[in-house]
Formats: C-alpha cells, structure tokens, sequence
C-alpha cells in the first residue's frame, strides 16, 4: 500500500480558496480582535476555476491526475490508473455536475481571528433558511503535505449530501495553510482554529449551536478526537482514516513525521530521538486516553490503508469499547483513505450515526 494513497483525494481538485465570488461584505481588519471575530465574508453561489471560468468534469479529472502523477513519482503506470479510477469513484461526474448546476445552497467564505491568527473558514447552507435552525457539522480536513494545502471544491461537493439532509456544514483552512495567515513560521494543526470557528458560527443565526457535530479525516480525525479530549460539548464525530497513534504513523511517513519534528522544534524540543517526542505522541495520539473520549464515536477504516492507521484505529476501537464509550467501528475490506468505493454508504452511516444523537 503506498503511503501517497489518502493524501491523493485531498490535492488533487481545485481550491475553494480561488473560487469566489458574487457578493462580499469586509469588515475592519484588526488582529487583536476577540477569538472568533469575523472581518471578511463572501458568498459563492457558482464556484468557478481560479481564472474566473466554469470548469468541466473532464478539466478536472484531468487536473485531478496531473496532481496524481506529481504526488506519485516513481509509480507505475497501474498504481496511477488505479489510483486515478479511485479518484473518479470519490468524486464521480454526476456528482460533480449535481452540486455545480443546483442553486439551493451556497458557500459562505469567511476570515477570523484565532489566537492573533488570521484564518479562513467555509460554511456550506442552504440559499433559503426558515425560521428553524439548523445542526452544524464541523469537517476537520485532512492537511499538511504540501505548504499551500487548503480545502477543495472537490470536497465541498462531498459537503452537498451532507446538506441535502438537513445539516450546516462548516470547515477551517488551519493557520499557515492556504492563505490562512499564521504568527511565527511554522504551520500548525492547533485545535484552537477549530474551537474558534464555532465562536464565530455564533454569529449566524441559523445555526443550532446545541446540536454540534464532527466528521474528521486524517490529522482532521486527530484533531476532532483532541477537541473531545478538550471538554467541547458536540453530540457525535465520525472519523475517517483518522491518526490515532502518531509515533507508528510517523514510523511508516516520512513527510508526517517532518511535521511533527517541526512541532516539536516550534515547542523548543529536541529535534531528534524518539524520547524527544514522546509529549506530542501522548498528547495528540487518541490511543493513548480512550477513557477521555466521552463523546460517541463512529470509526470509518479502509482495509486497504497503510497498516500503521489500519491497526491503530482498530485497536482504539477496541479501547473504546473496553472502557465503556458509545462507540463502532466499521471496516470496508477493499477500500482505502476517503473511502471511493463505499463513499455513499459511509456517508450514509455517519448522517445516521449523528441523527441518533441529534437533540
């Protein structure tokens, strides 16, 4: 299994990022605003290319496997069809063309503060809200293995069925990716940009801040278990390919491992040895305090993923369990990352997973 495998889906669309916009409203700039204050929003009804033209399916799927060919040097030919057939599974051309050509939702772009930070965030909802508000769920992307990582159109179109069922979806370009803007020079995964966009979901009117939800991928499903551990009150997560233990992650990628000696560094660490990053491995690694997860939790697997997340996830489930917590654990056999292939069903399980626990 190549460890390029969960990262293909995430950098091979088009930034949302460059993908605006028909109305604006900007509001004075001042970085010692509160955490969670909104000084820029902009709304997207019809997401373009970042030259300001509607992009095709096929201009996609074309770009989509340029990134392919980029991110898997040395592959082979059949590793990258194959992996390029996964990517038109993930996201097919009905798919695609369904959330281009319908005009009930749109996305609202917006930047906040975060710690001194200045950081983007998206809200995907419907065009027309009644008086009813509306469950949130919070998408923790999945990052970190290119500089300029952001989110994509390509999973905002995933958002789309997420919606169709009744829920806000809402997400943050994390501080230094994108053109998130962070203090210092290192990019971080800090949970505070998450706890700080629900602050500024605060400010719209429609969203039921009661009936808070998670959906991670990746360092996303780190970070979605951190907030649990943090106290946050959310009634459910789903978590997909999540990184449960980092010390045997970081043994299997390289690049992940870079991240985190970085973090270390940033924390004044030293910056080899495996003792000297023991702190971050304890205090990111959900595998580590099961007994503090006290939020249900339904874990999504691809069998087919590197055997580092594979066992780790199955293991924490098996934590999970033993220490009594409202958990599942679901194992697609032939599947791997963001789950291409049973991409319906696994949606469907999650929206089910959090409707049991809606308030």
């Amino acid at each position: 299994m190549n460890i390029y495998r969960s990262m293909i889906f995430k950098y091979s669309t088009i930034s949302v990022v460059c993908l605006f916009f028909l109305s604006s409203i900007t509001f004075s700039q001042d970085e010692n605003k509160e955490n969670g204050a909104i000084f820029e929003m902009n709304i997207n009804r019809k997401p373009m290319s970042n030259n300001g033209n509607y992009m095709s399916y096929s201009q996609m799927s074309d770009y989509a496997k340029e990134n392919i060919i980029r991110a898997g040097v040395n592959k082979s030919e059949d590793a990258i069809r194959k992996d390029t057939d996964q990517w038109q599974h993930w996201l097919t051309e009905n798919e695609y063309n369904a959330f281009i050509e319908q005009e009930d939702f749109e996305i609202v772009n917006l930047k906040y503060m975060s710690d001194g930070n200045i950081v983007r965030g998206y809200i995907l909802k419907p065009v027309k809200i009644d008086e009813k508000k509306l469950p949130v769920i919070i998408y923790n992307r999945e990052g970190g293995y290119f500089d300029s990582s952001c989110l994509t159109l390509g999973e905002v179109v995933k958002w789309y069925e997420l919606a169709q069922k009744g829920y806000l979806i809402a997400s943050a370009d994390y501080r230094g990716s994108c053109d998130s803007q962070e203090i210092g020079e290192q990019k971080s995964y800090d949970i505070k940009d998450i706890l700080n966009l629900l602050k500024a979901l605060q400010s719209f009117s429609y969203a039921d801040m009661q009936n808070i939800f998670m959906v991670g991928f990746g360092l996303g499903g780190m970070m979605t278990y951190e907030v649990i551990k943090s106290g946050l009150s959310i009634k459910a997560a789903a978590v997909i390919h999540g990184y449960s233990d980092l010390e045997k992650i970081t043994k299997e990628n390289a690049h992940i491992q870079k991240l985190f000696r970085a973090e270390g560094q940033t924390n004044g660490m030293e910056e080899t040895g495996r003792l000297s990053f023991s702190n971050i491995y304890v205090n990111r690694s959900a595998i580590y305090w099961p007994e503090q997860i006290n939020v249900p939790v339904l874990i999504l697997q691809g069998g087919d993923d590197p055997k580092s997340i594979r066992e780790s996830n199955i293991q924490l489930a098996e934590k999970l369990k033993k220490a009594g917590k409202k958990s599942e654990l679901v194992v697609y056999l032939t599947d791997s990352g963001y789950l291409p292939y049973n991409q319906k069903d696994s949606w469907n399980k999650i929206t089910a997973w959090f409707d049991k626990y809606k308030k």
